[in-house]
């Protein structure tokens, strides 16, 4: 990673114990990083309101904290009225480690999970990466649409499917969807993103039905690997959010961002037919 990647970047960072915090800021300040310390979630969440919009570039949240917890924290944070605030990336610290856990920090909007005892370069690794992703939001999706989708598979996608919806997703680890437009919201029977990510507890991987997932991933790096083009395609079935069974036709493509972190660009359309009502 560049050497002044994390110059000048700031950091909130919410932890009850002084003497991980005291080890935590000295890492963090070597790297380039400027740290303001909040003991517990309650201080963490009144710093954020208070600061101008844009003082900090991402919150490292201990999750077992006094007064407030950390999952707790990041929700009243999502839930800010004022958006770049409540956008702000969120990374979990926790001595937890379980799958469960971090599907937890997914659940509570946070971006990334982070283990105790702090492992330097994992952590700088995931820093970065989730400040590189951070770039990926409801303002700069549309440019993203224009430049990812900008191929004959999509463009003939669009064409074979009236009403199709969009959206970009971690192609590694929790595989996390970042952004998604209106049509795909509507597709889940979500009025927002928010409502999305909710209903789809933020990743690809509880995005599809559990029957189908494991065929799913299969299925795709299969095709990406046979393909020149990286591009997938494949059929299975999601959950609405008000419970419904529907079968979608997807199309994805794997791309590199600049900072050669990979990704997935991919479109959905509802294809239910009579047969899969049946079977609901």
């Amino acid at each position: 990673m560049d050497a002044d990647a994390f110059a000048g970047k700031r950091i909130l960072m919410a932890e009850d114990n002084e003497l991980n915090a005291e080890i935590a800021t000295e890492l963090l300040e070597a790297v380039g990083f400027e740290v303001t310390w909040a003991q517990d979630g309650i201080l963490c969440v009144d710093a954020l309101r208070k600061a101008p919009a844009g003082t900090f570039d991402l919150i490292l949240m201990d999750i077992q904290m006094p007064n407030l917890n950390g999952y707790d924290a990041a929700r009243r944070i999502r839930a800010l009225e004022d958006r770049e605030k409540a956008g702000i990336p969120i990374i979990a610290m926790t001595a937890n480690a379980f799958e469960e856990d971090k599907r937890n920090a997914l659940r509570a909007g946070m971006n990334a999970h982070i283990p105790k005892p702090i492992k330097v370069d994992e952590m700088l690794k995931t820093l970065g990466r989730v400040l590189a992703l951070s770039k990926i939001n409801s303002e700069t999706f549309p440019a993203y649409k224009a430049q990812l989708g900008d191929c004959a598979p999509f463009r003939a996608f669009e064409q074979e499917h009236a009403d199709c919806g969009w959206f970009i997703y971690e192609a590694f680890g929790d595989e996390r969807i970042l952004c998604a437009d209106g049509a795909l919201c509507r597709i889940f029977g979500c009025s927002s993103f928010r409502e999305f990510q909710k209903a789809v507890s933020c990743s690809f991987k509880t995005m599809v039905h559990p029957e189908d997932i494991d065929r799913v991933e299969a299925e795709i790096r299969r095709q990406i690997d046979d393909s020149g083009d990286n591009i997938d395609r494949v059929s299975y079935r999601i959950i609405r959010a008000d419970g419904q069974v529907r079968r979608v036709d997807d199309i994805g493509r794997k791309v590199l961002l600049q900072e050669g972190i990979p990704v997935f660009y991919v479109g959905i359309a509802d294809v239910t037919g009579e047969e899969d009502l049946q079977q609901a």
